[in-house]
């Protein structure tokens, strides 16, 4: 798989996003930009979760799905 050469990073954060932050960040104490790079890498993550593609579809052998099982011998 090649990666991009280029990889673009939001730098804004919706209203909904901003205000959950600084709850946060108000919570606990931390800097906002602390709270600021966690909140775009979740967003990220969940934006790339959306983009990867389906699981394959499980393999057809003679009209029937073939299934992986810990035996290494199948009765016939």
């Amino acid at each position: 798989m090649e990666l991009p050469r280029e990889i673009v990073v939001p730098t804004r954060l919706n209203e909904d996003e901003a205000q959950r932050l600084d709850k946060a960040r108000r919570a606990n104490g931390l800097t906002r930009s602390a709270y600021v790079r966690m909140a775009l890498l979740e967003k990220l993550t969940r934006e790339d979760a959306a983009a990867a593609p389906p699981p394959p579809a499980p393999a057809i052998v003679n009209g029937s799905p073939l299934v992986a099982t810990d035996s290494p011998l199948q009765p016939c």
